[in-house]
């Protein structure tokens, strides 16, 4: 048993150092979007992908995160399976366990297209494929029998899911339990709970929008109004609060890959 707890806590600390440069990458590129130069990458899961990329040495980089996105993917398989001594092995568990699967899975695949033709070619810059396809899918899900009642109803789920979020982790920390806290001194331990506070707050702000979108998207009859992370970001200036919230998910984003590392450090075996 001990031996299996190893290798599972091997996986999963790889799978969150690889989700951390994800959301370190996601925060810069959101930072960018804030100060008005959101250059050729746009702030989603692809285009922090092709940051990485775009960096010295950033095939290997790449190779690595590709790695360790795949990892994170396998953990979460693994827990959807056999659920986790830690976060639970109820069927709610296992149940997002599975959609975390599915969601990184997604993400290491990506990252997997990118490095194929980037490897051994040189450094190459950014590309500029960031663009969503979430008012494609909208679209077609419109195209079903009840199809605008189903976006509009995960409109209001997602939105539900964020404010549930918010409350479980930036109100009361509760991912601070999956963390060997006695391990931490405690200015350590209070810069990790304020980073994961940060970060999980950016995140249910940013589902709320996708959210509140794919909701507009259902009264209006319009699939172009859904948008993904890029488009819930680049919505922000166009509201008279937007900007300084565009800087506070920003920055949370950011901190948030901070968490992300310490969780791999000190996360309970899993």
């Amino acid at each position: 048993m001990g031996e299996e707890s190893n290798w599972r806590s091997t996986l999963a600390r790889s799978g969150l150092a690889a989700k951390g440069v994800l959301y370190a990458a996601l925060g810069v590129l959101a930072i960018n979007v804030a100060s008005g130069d959101a250059g050729s990458q746009s702030a989603s899961r692809r285009g922090a992908i092709e940051l990485v990329a775009s960096q010295p040495f950033g095939q290997w980089l790449l190779a690595i995160l590709t790695l360790g996105l795949f990892a994170l993917a396998t953990w979460h398989v693994i827990q959807a399976i056999t659920g986790d001594p830690v976060e639970g092995t109820e069927t709610s568990d296992r149940a997002k366990f599975a959609g975390k699967a599915v969601i990184y899975l997604g993400t290491a695949v990506t990252a997997l297209t990118i490095l194929i033709p980037r490897w051994g070619a040189g450094a190459a810059g950014p590309g500029g494929g960031g663009g969503s396809s979430e008012d494609q899918a909208t679209a077609t899900v419109m195209n079903w029998p009840g199809g605008t009642w189903i976006v509009g109803i995960v409109g209001l789920i997602v939105i539900g899911v964020a404010i549930y979020e918010f409350h479980r982790h930036a109100w009361k920390k509760t991912f601070m339990s999956r963390l060997s806290r006695f391990e931490m001194r405690d200015k350590v331990r209070r810069g990790v709970e304020r980073a994961g506070q940060a970060g999980y707050a950016a995140r249910a702000i940013v589902a709320a929008i996708v959210g509140l979108f794919l909701v507009v998207a259902a009264v209006q009859h319009d699939p172009q109004e859904a948008v993904g992370l890029s488009g819930a970001l680049g919505a922000l200036p166009e509201q008279t609060w937007g900007p300084a919230v565009l800087w506070l998910v920003a920055v949370g984003l950011l901190l948030y890959g901070g968490f992300c590392f310490a969780e791999a450090k000190y996360r309970r075996a899993t």
